[in-house]
């Protein structure tokens, strides 16, 4: 692609400062990856440009977005390689703006944090089976107990917890809101379960458990 083509990307601010700027607290970890020798990778800069591609199996076109990072690979301190990164985005958005639309679906997505759980975690791409019709069947069980994750995270009612919950490990999910100690107590013809140890999310659990009981669905 010719240099007029890709447009620098500016990324707008993480949160809104709606007081005054605090200073910022000694950077601790930074300093401990610089003393043990480990490689830092920072971002330069970001361009984007776009394209438009049809497959070879499709019977129409689509627009695909570039996302290219300068990036800088730092050791001890000291700068060892600058190197590029390209990412690619497909759509059949032919109107909005190329910058636009990357931080739309950066925003959206965050695909890669969803592969990486779906490695890790559950994990959903490991083959316990000897057939593929067994595995394909057990990657969709772990990526339903993922989806069921997020859903109890867009029940929440606080913002930012719903998005913490939303990203969070499965394993730390289980630990916080799933695997709560109780008690279980047979009384003549009910079944009591008593939590041992109350916590912010027990109280979280208790709320989210009230809002599913209210939905009602055809």
């Amino acid at each position: 692609m010719e240099a007029s083509a890709w447009e620098t990307l500016v990324r707008p601010p993480k949160y809104e400062i709606k007081t005054v700027p605090r200073t910022k607290p000694k950077n601790v970890k930074q300093a401990i990856v610089e003393q043990r020798g480990f490689e830092r990778i920072e971002t330069i800069q970001e361009e984007v440009a776009c394209f438009d591609y049809q497959p070879t199996q499709c019977k129409k076109g689509y627009r695909m977005l570039v996302l290219r990072k300068h990036l800088r690979i730092t050791k001890k301190g000291k700068e060892v390689e600058q190197t590029i990164r390209y990412f690619f985005y497909s759509t059949n958005d032919w109107v909005g703006l190329t910058p636009d639309l990357v931080l739309f679906y950066d925003e959206r997505g965050g695909q890669e944090h969803l592969i990486g759980h779906l490695k890790s975690s559950l994990p959903a791409f490991h083959a316990p089976a000897d057939t593929l019709l067994a595995n394909g069947t057990y990657m969709v069980i772990a990526a339903l107990a993922w989806n069921l994750k997020a859903w109890y995270g867009l029940l929440l009612k606080e913002p930012t917890l719903q998005q913490q919950v939303v990203r969070m490990e499965f394993k730390q999910f289980l630990e916080r809101f799933i695997h709560l100690p109780c008690q279980i107590i047979h009384s003549g013809r009910r079944l009591l379960y008593r939590v041992v140890q109350f916590t912010t999310d027990t109280l979280t659990v208790l709320d989210s458990l009230e809002q599913l009981n209210a939905l009602r669905f055809p």
